[in-house]
């Protein structure tokens, strides 16, 4: 009797595991910001246009996102790396098909009111992305990754200067290209694979790349600014306006990513 039920039993177990993954990945309890603006607002100021400026606004809450980004790879809670009592902050995982496969990627959206809408206008709102890997469920988060492609359209100028860099506690390393890494002077590890020929092509828009250290509750960290060829100017010790940012504990393990 108990061979015929063994299965069964297997199954309401991984049943029950896939739910609670699925539960788990639900940020309904606290009221969002990114619900309160599905009707009556716009994104951004001037999203007509291919790029604009950030205003200092906007780039105080993008350095308040790399701050909680930060934070979250430097999180000993890997269950809850975030404050989900925060409204604008909403922390998505991708649950695997597969009910024993670990949940190893994650998506923090940050949205904020810029202006409220009224009776006879639209509100504007601000919102940035970015995508974290870990090894499995029980792993810190290892890697993150934001871009500045707001829209599908539309590029951010984040208009950085050092003082910014300073407020998140940065101590710049050194800068490199593209043809660095072909040339193997630099190995970037920055995503879980670390797969140089896929780094490539994903960054073939990519001048230069200027790699930060920061330490965050006892863990060392890399930061990674990638700025477009156009935005690129070879005199500026610090890069103005970046258009990507990895981040990664400098322990991250080697793992694989199943495919999507």
């Amino acid at each position: 009797m108990l061979r015929k039920t063994t299965p069964l039993l297997l199954l309401i177990v991984l049943i029950t595991i896939w739910i609670l993954k699925m539960t788990h990945s639900d940020e309904k309890k606290v009221s969002k910001t990114k619900d309160s603006i599905q009707t009556g607002y716009n994104l951004f100021s001037e999203m007509d246009r291919k790029n604009f400026t950030l205003s200092q606004q906007d780039k105080k809450e993008l350095l308040h996102f790399v701050d909680i980004n930060i934070a979250a790879l430097t999180s000993k809670d890997s269950a809850s790396p975030i404050d989900k009592t925060d409204p604008n902050l909403v922390l998505e995982l991708h649950t695997p098909k597969l009910p024993l496969q670990p949940i190893q990627r994650g998506y923090l959206t940050y949205t904020y009111i810029i202006k409220n809408k009224t009776t006879t206008a639209n509100g504007i709102y601000g919102e940035f992305y970015s995508a974290m890997n870990r090894k499995d469920d029980e792993s810190p988060w290892s890697y993150s990754n934001i871009e500045m492609d707001v829209s599908s359209k539309t590029t951010a100028l984040t208009n950085f200067n050092s003082n910014d860099y300073k407020a998140l506690n940065l101590k710049f390393v050194q800068k490199f290209t593209l043809s660095d890494i072909e040339s193997n002077l630099i190995k970037p590890d920055l995503s879980p694979e670390r797969d140089h020929g896929k780094f490539l092509a994903e960054n073939a828009r990519i001048a230069a790349f200027y790699q930060f250290s920061t330490t965050r509750n006892s863990t060392p960290l890399t930061l990674v600014f990638g700025v477009l060829k156009k935005e690129y100017d070879s005199n500026t010790e610090y890069p103005k306006n970046w258009f990507s940012l990895y981040i990664k504990r400098d322990d991250a393990p080697t793992f694989s990513l199943p495919g999507e």
